[in-house]
């Protein structure tokens, strides 16, 4: 609390900055408030804060009242906040910006929800990034968040997750930017058995905002569901919106309660030109990935009189 500093600071494996452990028996609390930083941290797991529990004997809570975890390193997962099982994060308010995951199995630049639980009601995780350089499948995911497999998220209130990074480049005040990279922000694992999704527990503010980027792409007969809880008179594209980092066009949807990531629906409107030989489709739909939404044309022109020849057959 206060104006307390945790800086500098490197471990070979849990936690560069705070490490909160559960025994067999007892559990595990920390809270940050004030203007307290933990920042310039390294590890493998964690480079600012690692969280592991002792499953359902006892768990380890996190909760961020305020303060800023920032430039921190994790050379796996979680450059900010590392969770594993066990644990539980809960964001209230503060920051978390300028810190990375890299190297094989980088995951969650900002927060790796490894697995446990986190819940986020304020704050903002913003300019943090995560590496793909790694030299296995599966790396190089959550530039802001990663919720895994084993993992739980819950969102309300004034909660910022945007301009988070894949392969980003870090500037002068040591937050970072798009560079030649892509946009990465939360990251939702999933497999042929589990589809990880947000839960909406109560109403997102004005200004939420969060970048979304599914672990299977979406198709026109297979949109991706992301979030669960939402309210059915709410436009929730104010608050979601798809990292869409090859420009696809991809548009959030609702279905009752449920939020997907769906592929662009055009809609059509044709136009004929002034010499009445040549049509043109313009899409009219928000969102179109198409140059000046166009989506081609055709030219019928007839051919000479003088080369037609009428045989006198129907």
């Amino acid at each position: 609390s206060g104006s307390a500093e945790i800086t500098g600071n490197n471990a070979s494996k849990n936690g560069g900055g705070v490490y909160v452990a559960a025994t067999a028996v007892t559990a595990a609390k920390f809270t940050m408030k004030g203007n307290a930083s933990v920042s310039g941290n390294s590890a493998k797991y964690g480079g600012g804060v690692c969280l592991v529990g002792n499953n359902s004997n006892a768990t380890t809570t996190f909760t961020m009242e305020s303060g800023s975890i920032s430039g921190n390193t994790a050379q796996e997962w979680g450059g900010g906040v590392d969770l594993q099982s066990g644990s539980t994060f809960n964001m209230e308010s503060g920051s978390i910006s300028g810190n990375t995951a890299k190297g094989d199995n980088a995951y969650g630049g900002g927060v790796d929800v490894n697995s446990g639980s986190f819940t986020m009601t304020g704050g903002s995780i913003t300019g943090n990034n995560v590496t793909d350089t790694g030299s296995t499948a599966n790396y190089g995911r959550g530039g802001g968040v990663y919720v895994g497999k084993s993992a739980t998220m819950t969102v309300s209130g004034d909660v910022q997750i945007q301009n988070n990074w894949k392969n980003g480049t870090k500037n002068a005040d040591g937050v970072y930017e798009q560079g030649s990279g892509s946009a990465n922000n939360l990251y939702l694992f999933a497999n042929d058995s589990v589809l990880k999704t947000v839960t909406i527990s109560d109403t997102l503010s004005a200004d939420a905002k969060i970048g979304v980027t599914t672990h299977n792409a979406p198709t026109a007969s297979n949109p991706v569901k992301i979030a669960t809880g939402a309210k059915e008179n709410e436009d929730y594209t104010k608050f979601f919106t798809p990292d869409d980092p090859e420009n696809k066009g991809y548009t959030i949807t609702q279905d009752g309660t449920n939020l997907y990531l769906s592929t662009h629906q055009h809609s059509w409107e044709y136009t004929l030109s002034e010499d009445g030989k040549t049509i043109t489709a313009t899409c009219t739909a928000d969102g179109c990935p198409l140059t000046d939404k166009n989506g081609g044309s055709v030219t019928i022109t007839a051919p000479d009189a003088d080369t037609l020849t009428y045989n006198g057959s129907a």
